[in-house]
């Protein structure tokens, strides 16, 4: 039964996928004809910072993604790790390490950041990066952003063994003929 769910998603996924490609071709334009360009945006997970409160009681006080990235270990020959970033562990929720952030984005063609955004019952998760970091760095001005709403429960599945149960989907209950009016195309 679980195959025949995950068969279904990853085709439904596929289709529209392939229905957003083609609804979303543009014409030909010119620089100076805005409404036809396109926008390039890039998804941003913020969880690059210390001091959350559901991390800090989960995963130990000042804890980051960035613990990941240093106790990773080579897991094939010539696989090297751990990496160390070109710009360090830097805290996404400096708005100087933003503004870093946005200024090579930008540099590099990036219209818009969009933020993975998470609202519980008890507030926010993992928005000092946007509220401590974007939204107060100097050229916050030079990119647009948009906050994704992650409308499900967290499920922490780091750090990853080889060979461990992963459980990463969740029960959805939609039925397939309103999953079409999910895709916006604009």
């Amino acid at each position: 039964m679980k195959s025949k769910q995950i068969h279904l998603i990853l085709t439904v996924s596929f289709i529209l996928l392939v229905e957003l490609f083609y609804s979303c071709k543009t014409k030909n334009s010119t620089k100076s004809d805005k409404s036809e360009e396109i926008t390039v945006a890039a998804y941003y997970f913020p969880n690059y910072h210390t001091g959350d409160p559901r991390n800090d009681l989960n995963m130990g006080e000042n804890w980051a993604e960035w613990e990941l990235v240093k106790n990773a270990k080579p897991r094939f020959p010539d696989h090297q790790q751990p990496k160390v970033p070109m710009w360090g562990t830097v805290d996404e929720k400096d708005p100087g390490v933003m503004a870093m952030k946005i200024d090579a984005a930008v540099e590099n063609g990036i219209d818009c950041f969009i933020f993975d955004w998470y609202m519980y019952e008890d507030g926010p998760f993992l928005n000092r990066c946007i509220d401590e970091g974007f939204l107060k760095a100097k050229n916050t001005d030079s990119i647009k952003f948009a906050l994704m709403w992650a409308n499900h429960d967290w499920v922490n599945i780091h750090p990853y063994s080889r060979g461990a149960a992963q459980n990463c989907f969740i029960q959805a209950k939609f039925r397939l003929k309103d999953l079409k009016k999910l895709v916006i195309c604009y």
